[in-house]
């Protein structure tokens, strides 16, 4: 609704859109603005004006159609008819709607740099804030910026500077004078961030950029604990929050303490993977809030039953990162909770998707956490239905981490029925030739494990891999990476090559 206003006050609605040519020659039209409806008439019956709406839509100011569908390049004016302030409130619809239209942000950054001079602080903080939020992060815009932001930096208020050096951040930018500046002023400014939101993102900002300043990092601490007694923060902010100050290994056991009393109050309501970054925080603290620990890890447990593929595999990941920090103390109710997990999972393996269930088994494998042999045999069909949508990478990557799972039941005297078929099927996806050597690698360690876990009918897969390995690393042995020479040695001769083998003796440097 800011948009469309602010267009109408630009005289960018309908017709007058379609009239101004777009600044640069070279660019594509995106097309006419917003059709225009007359606004609805005194005497309009009730009829008239459902014929009306199904026929173009609702109307808004000045008789603007107000799209119903979902925002598009269609919609929006073409970027080069812009002015300072059209271009940030466009960067921030466009965002909170998801557009995903390479061309209209390009043609947005490329007017953007063309009246940067123009922008003031809060269309600066909005355009940057949009691109952040679509993951967008343009270079040439940033550098673009950098010195406009530079010479207003003192007009920029709390939010907006906030904004600006998280999208800097996000971006990976490390103009070291320009960020420098930036985190200056936040110094000399700090009592001015006072929201949940602003410290959130300037905490994490600091966290992103590794600017462990002790003098800011002090400053902001105690500044942060006050606030907490003064202003709402819910679970998901404090969990940024701890993660970064943990992090930065600031330690003040009153800050860590208000956090985690905080944060019970709005526990129940943050996603698994937040309740695992609030964790993991304290974790890798000296404050080990056991309530805390106790009710994160409830809650997760019940959540993780009624999460769609994509958040079970990114809280089962979430929950691994902290296994080996947390399984000494809480190692029950956590087994409690990758249980779930996997059940979870397998109920609803078949809207899995290669890429999920790659995740879900480098997950398991990687932290050791126990897979049950039925539920991986479900795995392994779910890896057969899917054959024609895996890629050569999740294909490696799924191999190896089921071979792992595999073993370990295997070791158990829990035989995975069904293994010989997803080997099959992740094997034909893979065409060796076009592999790294780090991935041959990992082919050759998921061909190790194999061998104890096929039977010996099944072997061809591996002796065919290995023997396709050995031709192709004839070829790629003066660009291996000396940390790779060993393991692989060590590879190969597990899976039957001679140790005295003219590969072996070349790959280990001893062909002279």
């Amino acid at each position: 609704v800011h948009l469309i206003a602010a267009m109408s006050r630009k005289g960018f609605i309908g017709s007058a859109l379609r009239a101004v040519p777009p600044r640069s020659t070279n660019t594509p039209n995106l097309g006419p603005g917003p059709r225009v409806l007359p606004p609805a008439s005194p005497t309009e019956t009730g009829a008239e004006r459902a014929s009306r709406l199904q026929a173009g839509g609702r109307t808004g100011v000045l008789g603007a159609r107000i799209p119903t569908a979902p925002l598009s390049v269609d919609t929006m004016p073409h970027p080069g008819t812009m002015d300072a302030e059209m271009v940030g409130l466009a960067a921030n619809t466009a965002a909170r709607e998801q557009l995903d239209s390479d061309t209209f942000w390009k043609l947005l950054s490329e007017r953007a740099r063309e009246i940067a001079h123009t922008l003031e602080p809060k269309d600066v903080a909005l355009l940057l804030n949009g691109y952040a939020r679509v993951r967008r992060h343009d270079r040439e815009l940033l550098a673009a910026l950098a010195p406009v932001i530079s010479k207003r930096l003192l007009y920029f208020n709390s939010s907006y500077l906030a904004m600006t050096l998280s999208a800097y951040a996000k971006a990976g930018y490390r103009e070291e004078k320009f960020i420098g500046d930036l985190l200056k002023e936040v110094q000399y400014r700090i009592q001015e961030f006072n929201t949940s939101v602003e410290l959130t993102m300037l905490i994490n900002s600091i966290l992103k950029l590794k600017h462990f300043e002790q003098g800011l990092l002090k400053r902001l601490g105690e500044h942060t604990r006050n606030r907490l007694v003064l202003e709402p923060f819910h679970a998901r902010e404090l969990a940024v929050i701890a993660d970064g100050f943990t992090t930065a290994t600031y330690t003040d056991d009153s800050l860590f303490e208000r956090i985690a009393n905080r944060a019970l109050v709005t526990l129940k309501e943050a996603t698994p993977t937040e309740i695992a970054r609030l964790l993991s925080a304290f974790a890798g603290s000296q404050n080990h809030h056991h309530e805390l620990f106790h009710l994160g890890i409830l809650y997760a447990t019940d959540r993780v039953l009624f999460m769609p593929p994509h958040q079970v595999t990114a809280s089962a990941f979430a929950f691994g990162t902290i296994w080996a920090k947390l399984r000494q103390t809480h190692e029950q109710p956590l087994i409690v909770l990758f249980d779930k997990i996997r059940i979870s999972a397998v109920a609803s393996m078949v809207l899995f998707q290669p890429k999920e269930v790659a995740s879900l088994l480098h997950t398991y494998a990687r932290w050791k956490i126990p897979f049950a042999a039925a539920d991986l045999t479900a795995v392994a069909r779910r890896i057969n239905q899917s054959k024609d949508n895996w890629d050569v990478d999740m294909a490696v990557n799924g191999l190896l981490s089921f071979a792992d799972l595999a073993k370990a039941n295997v070791d158990k005297g829990d035989p995975v029925d069904c293994a010989e078929s997803a080997v099959e099927t992740l094997s034909g996806r893979i065409d060796i030739t076009e592999l790294t050597v780090e991935q041959i690698h990992r082919l050759l360690e998921a061909y190790r494990r194999l061998s104890k876990v096929l039977p010996p009918q099944a072997h061809h897969y591996i002796t065919d891999g290995v023997q396709q390995a050995r031709q192709v690393l004839v070829f790629k042995i003066g660009g291996m990476d000396d940390s790779l020479r060993n393991p692989m040695v060590e590879n190969l001769v597990a899976l039957g090559v001679d140790r005295e083998d003219d590969l072996i003796l070349a790959i280990a440097g001893e062909d002279d």
